[in-house]
């Protein structure tokens, strides 16, 4: 993510979410691993997950069927 047209108080709302990634352990969420700071990105580092999020499925398809959502979900 470009830092350059971010706000500073804006900054430190992202290290607060940040620091709220690093603590959830659950094996439904993605697992934070490591941020990487650069002077103009931030470079969120996750653990990989396969075929995608559900957002690049909504992208790629236009609707998801609720019935589908709910078998990603369980």
């Amino acid at each position: 993510m470009s830092l350059n047209f971010i706000k500073e108080d804006r900054k430190g709302s992202l290290k607060s979410e940040i620091n709220l990634l690093k603590k959830l352990e659950h094996p439904k969420i993605v697992k934070y691993i490591d941020s990487i700071y650069t002077d103009d990105y931030l470079n969120i580092v996750l653990e990989y997950v396969e075929n995608g999020s559900l957002d690049s499925l909504i992208k790629k398809f236009g609707k998801i069927p609720e019935q589908l959502v709910i078998i990603y979900i369980q």
